[in-house]
């Protein structure tokens, strides 16, 4: 089509008519996004997701990768095994993650009141720890009755004690320990509630005495 001896007017609405033309032939020879199937989508390997994806742009068979290779249809704590993520400068691993979500927890209850001889430290109740964390430990200590002497109860984690709580008895009612503490530990390490008297006899310490253990944090 000619445009060279048409007036101003029409040659400029000509001009316009061919631009439109030349902008839909180019949409028409515009890669097309490919489809994503099922299949696909729980393939593994690299290239198992189909198809191009426009992310301000057009990506070519792009695949989603973690450590090379694609996770069988979802993203779990396992699949990131080996990938490090940092937080805040905290470098996190999958297992981590795992134990972020599901953190260790240990509730014990005796159920048999236990003697404990006449100045005698004496282990009462112990929690052996999963993982390396920060742990918040609690218990409690109750006694049979008796007005002669104190009562006391202690934490002991990997050979350490730690102070407690200590009681001087000066009346003949239930006497209970509570104890409460946070404290490092290595998986395998073991923390327990040690306690003592100085009744001038055997002492029980009831069935309800009870120790409760939390991961809060990674070393």
């Amino acid at each position: 089509m000619s445009t060279q001896n048409a007036p101003r007017d029409e040659r400029t609405s000509i001009r316009e008519m061919l631009e439109v033309q030349r902008r839909i032939m180019a949409l028409e020879n515009t890669p097309k996004v490919g489809p994503v199937t099922t299949s696909a989508l729980n393939g593994t390997g690299n290239g198992a997701i189909a198809g191009d994806f426009e992310v301000g742009g057009f990506l070519a068979a792009t695949a989603i990768a973690v450590d090379g290779d694609v996770a069988a249809d979802a993203l779990t704590a396992d699949s990131l095994a080996a990938t490090l993520i940092t937080v805040g400068g905290q470098d996190l691993t999958g297992a981590d993650i795992a134990l972020l979500l599901n953190p260790p927890y240990g509730l014990g209850v005796k159920g048999a009141t236990q003697v404990v001889t006449d100045q005698t430290a004496t282990a009462v109740m112990a929690f052996t720890a999963p993982a390396n964390g920060i742990y918040q430990l609690s218990g409690a200590v109750p006694w049979s009755n008796d007005n002669v002497g104190r009562r006391e109860a202690n934490w002991r984690v990997n050979g350490t004690t730690y102070q407690g709580s200590s009681i001087h008895v000066s009346s003949n009612t239930l006497v209970i320990n509570s104890l409460a503490l946070a404290v490092a530990m290595n998986a395998g390490q073991v923390a327990e509630i040690v306690v003592w008297q100085n009744s001038g006899g055997a002492l029980n310490v009831l069935a309800s005495t009870r120790m409760e253990a939390l991961w809060r944090r990674p070393l």
